[in-house]
């Protein structure tokens, strides 16, 4: 029998292969995650520990989407990718003829528009200026500052080395990279607040392996930004 976990765990042990030259590690994780949700919901739902490829018909996945949405509490947006990245193994499975149908076809999910908030000056101040309880919310909020002064998102600053520290043709000094999500090379100015978060850092013990900064996982950050917030 050639269960959905089956093709689930060889489908992510290829893209474990590829992180760095195809996909990104966070893509890689958010299929990781995917198995975690599917065996969650085959356990739940049939009282199995896997289940048959063949069996993943329309049922199971109108089921594991009320699944993702009810028991999981999560919202509409990020069921909708948690579903597509079925749609994704499983449109797989039917191109290399593993299964007959595509269950997936009529499945219409769609994410809604999201409004998205942005700080002004006064309450990145507010930020900058708090004062925190310990070193590491104190180490979390430089790495937030800085992603805020760059314009970087956290996965950039994490993998942020010595070597994107450029100088351009006016001397000023640029980070210039590969941006993770996007796959294009972008240089980016640094601001004076930015330099001096980044000379905070040169030294410190957690930043090995040419580390700009001491960036924690993002569990980590997302658990501790929690005590950061002021506003």
């Amino acid at each position: 029998m050639l269960s959905i976990l089956d093709v689930i765990d060889e489908h992510n042990d290829e893209m474990r292969a590829l992180v760095g030259k195809d996909y990104a590690q966070g893509t890689l994780k958010r299929f990781l995650v995917l198995r975690k949700h599917v065996h969650e919901f085959i356990q739940k739902k049939y009282k199995l520990e896997d289940l048959d490829l063949k069996k993943v018909d329309q049922k199971f996945i109108s089921d594991f989407d009320f699944h993702i949405r009810s028991v999981k509490k999560c919202s509409n947006n990020y069921t909708v990718k948690v579903l597509k990245s079925v749609g994704k193994i499983i449109n797989i499975s039917h191109h290399n003829k593993l299964i007959e149908n595509n269950p997936f076809i009529g499945y219409k999910g769609k994410t809604k528009k999201t409004d998205r908030f942005f700080m002004d000056e006064e309450e990145l101040l507010k930020i900058t200026e708090k004062e925190l309880s310990s070193e590491r919310l104190g180490m979390v909020r430089d790495v937030f500052l800085f992603c805020c002064y760059t314009g970087l998102a956290y996965t950039d600053v994490k993998h942020l080395r010595e070597n994107h520290i450029n100088k351009g043709i006016d001397g000023e000094q640029l980070i210039v990279k590969v941006r993770q999500k996007t796959n294009t090379r972008s240089a980016i100015p640094i601001l004076p607040q930015a330099q001096v978060l980044l000379d905070k850092y040169a030294d410190h013990p957690l930043c090995s392996g040419n580390m700009l900064l001491p960036v924690p996982s993002n569990q980590k950050m997302n658990e501790y930004c929690a005590p950061v917030k002021v506003l």
